[in-house]
């Protein structure tokens, strides 16, 4: 639950062999390159780019309804670097 009523829910399955993956192999499998946004699947060894999806439970016009929005899904330093550019 993120804030509310909006929920993130990050898409576990490799887009390539669609096998099952935690959370964790997702966000560890990020390089330190702030412009790569792939992700190497541990099972196939293929990049992908993850994927999250944000639900609502009330209807906005950033959020529709509860069918939610899917969002690439961001390495850990590149997200560090934007939430430190917004601070200063």
């Amino acid at each position: 639950m993120l804030e509310n009523s909006l929920l993130m829910d990050i898409e576990t399955k490799c887009s390539k062999c669609k096998e099952d993956l935690r959370e964790e192999e997702i966000l560890t499998g990020f390089k330190k390159d702030i412009n790569d946004y792939t992700v190497l699947c541990p099972k196939c060894n293929q990049p992908f780019v993850p994927k999250f999806t944000i639900y609502s439970e009330q209807e906005n016009m950033f959020i529709p309804g509860k069918t939610g929005t899917k969002i690439n899904l961001l390495p850990p330093i590149t997200l560090y670097k934007q939430f430190f550019n917004l601070v200063t």
